[in-house]
């Protein structure tokens, strides 16, 4: 479950019962005003959000996401900040459309991101690749796209990452969970 601050904060024990149900948690980060905003704000919400839910659930926090899901927003020095903050892994990015079919490109898999400070893996979010290319490429991770999209396309994601031996990852909002309109 990616989390962000303002939840951790808000209900910590709700937090704390998703990770006793045995669930990885890991950070969502604010979505800021611009770029500029994230860049001079980015260390410090990031290890504090860090600390706060490694205290709330009583382990390490390896994990991250940038919101929103694009690379116009991230510096190198950005990644390179994730990892001195001891994040192994950030999922914050679609994979590229591109006419090279899944295997060969390397852009559509988990890939280390090297950085001065180690490595960082980038784990791409689902999609669901049709022809088996990557255009048209749709992306299936979940949030909005299990309201618009037909169930049977998601399975279809997942189905497809699996056989090409990749994790496929899900996120679900959570707002998407509240019963009340």
């Amino acid at each position: 479950f990616f989390v962000n601050d303002a939840v951790t904060a808000a209900a910590p024990s709700l937090v704390r019962r998703i990770s006793e149900q045995g669930h990885e948690l890991a950070i969502l980060s604010r979505r800021f005003a611009n770029p500029l905003d994230q860049l001079l704000h980015f260390r410090e919400e990031i290890a504090s959000a860090k600390q706060r839910l490694e205290e709330v659930v009583s382990e390490s926090v390896c994990g991250f996401r940038f919101v929103p899901v694009t690379r116009k927003w991230r510096s190198p020095s950005m990644l390179e900040t994730l990892v001195q903050e001891g994040f192994v892994y950030s999922s914050s990015s679609f994979p590229r459309q591109t006419l090279t079919p899944l295997l060969l490109s390397s852009v559509k898999r988990a890939h280390r991101v090297n950085t001065d400070s180690g490595v960082l893996w980038e784990i791409p979010l689902t999609c669901w690749r049709p022809f088996g290319l990557g255009i048209p490429s749709i992306p299936t991770a979940g949030g909005a796209y299990l309201s618009i999209l037909p169930g049977w396309t998601i399975v279809r994601g997942v189905e497809g990452m699996n056989r090409h031996g990749e994790p496929a990852l899900l996120h679900v909002h959570s707002w998407g969970l509240d019963p009340l309109p």
